[in-house]
């Protein structure tokens, strides 16, 4: 490629441009999706900072210019593309077997050529091989000659190769094959050794992948902590639930065990009451027999008091001790006394005497 180098310095004393590059493309699919590809590509690169300290580049190459419907059939370009053409400072052309039939493909790099910048016009094949997919005007310079002596104007044609970036299948993943394509359009745009950008692009890849590999690393990590975290809490959870189903049956076995106890307590204190008031009865009983009834009835009544029941009518002697031989006496001690015993007063004694057995 001839010309003055996008690096030098008659190119960098140029007035900004509004488009760091224009491009190209014929509006037919698959070509249309290449040209949005690109277009997102360029605008998103970002240059790799160690470079564009060591260059004073910007991070970003700015604004692309892309044309999204179909010129209408005229023999010059709208003043539209014209003007973006004129604010652009490269040309990309997107290239497949298809582009050479488009006319205003055609004038655009014409027109890009005769604003003096050849050396600024690179190419995307997409398709196809080079010789069927670049426009004529891609591959061919025509510059005017001035013949002063004859008075007359000529033109001569010469033969370029433009800088073509390849994205056609090949060997490599498409993601790499892809990526180089950008690298390489994006060394011409910067002015860059292809090989210097290319190499700052993979230490800064492997910046990355260390940093991702990094945080991969981190977040296994706190993954990890916290499974451990959840297992010892699950642990610590099964632990407390374990130990409260013991201390359950614990306190259901002592409760069991202090009703058991209450229950046995209850029982011998049964026990304990009914001896006391089968002995009181055994002596009521006795006494009745041996026929002292006065004696006989407070132990009775303490007896049927003990038990808990109540005590059964009782007909005594008469409150004159005259009429106990005409009463006699009857003691009936109810459902508590196997039998109602007749109990036989003692002999009659005179007033003033005691009683004492017959």
């Amino acid at each position: 490629m001839s010309g003055a180098s996008p690096s030098s310095p008659a190119a960098r004393v140029e007035p900004p441009h509004r488009y760091a590059a224009f491009i190209s493309y014929r509006h037919v699919e698959p070509d249309r999706r290449w040209a949005r590809w690109l277009h997102r590509a360029l605008e998103a690169y970002q240059v790799p900072r160690a470079l564009g300290r060591a260059r004073e580049l910007p991070r970003r190459i700015g604004r692309v210019f892309r044309d999204e419907e179909e010129l209408s059939a005229s023999a010059d370009l709208s003043a539209e593309i014209r003007s973006a053409l004129e604010q652009s400072r490269f040309l990309v052309v997107v290239c497949s077997p298809r582009t050479p039939a488009s006319v205003w493909v055609n004038r655009e790099v014409e027109l890009f050529r005769e604003l003096g910048r050849h050396d600024r016009i690179l190419a995307l094949l997409v398709e196809g091989e080079p010789r069927d997919s670049f426009p004529r005007a891609l591959c061919q310079i025509r510059r005017a000659i001035v013949d002063p002596a004859a008075g007359a104007v000529g033109e001569r044609v010469e033969d370029v190769e433009p800088l073509a970036a390849d994205v056609r299948p090949g060997a490599g993943r498409r993601s790499q094959i892809r990526r180089t394509a950008v690298l390489r359009l994006m060394a011409a745009i910067l002015g860059v050794p292809y090989d210097d950008l290319r190499r700052r692009e993979g230490e800064r890849r492997a910046r990355r992948l260390t940093a991702l590999t990094a945080v991969v690393l981190g977040v296994a990590l706190a993954m990890s902590a916290l499974a451990i975290y959840a297992r010892v809490q699950q642990s610590r959870a099964e632990l407390s639930a374990h130990e409260a189903a013991v201390q359950r049956d614990l306190a259901r076995d002592n409760a069991a065990e202090a009703t058991r106890q209450g229950e046995l307590a209850k029982a011998k204190e049964r026990e304990a009451i009914d001896r006391l008031s089968r002995f009181y009865e055994a002596q009521g009983r006795q006494l009745l027999l041996d026929h002292y009834p006065i004696r006989a009835l407070p132990l009775l009544a303490e007896a049927y008091q003990t038990a808990g029941t109540a005590m059964p009518a009782i007909t005594a002697l008469s409150a004159a001790p005259a009429a106990a031989p005409r009463l006699g006496l009857a003691i009936n001690l109810g459902a508590t006394l196997d039998t109602a015993v007749a109990i036989k007063p003692p002999p009659f004694t005179t007033p003033g005497t005691s009683w004492r057995r017959g």
